[in-house]
């Protein structure tokens, strides 16, 4: 186990944290309490969420940039949308 301060977490972040997903008992120690570092599980539920919306938005971004260079296309039944899905 290690206990340590905010300030040397903030300093040294990425060493903590894989000790921490190693399976070692980290925590942080500040004005507020202490708080434990500890990995989330990649079937957590809110994680899951957390990767479908930023997978979202990099298609979002995509879709974007391409119809900003005028490389786009019309949709216009729901079989234009299913193809589209389908090709990306």
């Amino acid at each position: 186990m290690t206990i340590i301060t905010g300030s040397e977490y903030k300093a040294n972040q990425g060493k903590y944290i894989k000790r921490a997903q190693e399976g070692e008992r980290v925590i942080i120690s500040s004005y507020g309490g202490y708080v434990e570092l500890k990995p989330v599980p990649e079937t957590d539920k809110d994680v899951q969420e957390h990767h479908h919306a930023k997978s979202f938005l990099a298609l979002t971004n995509r879709v974007s940039k391409e119809y900003e260079k005028g490389d786009y296309i019309t949709l216009r039944s729901k079989e234009d949308v299913d193809r589209w899905f389908d090709a990306l």
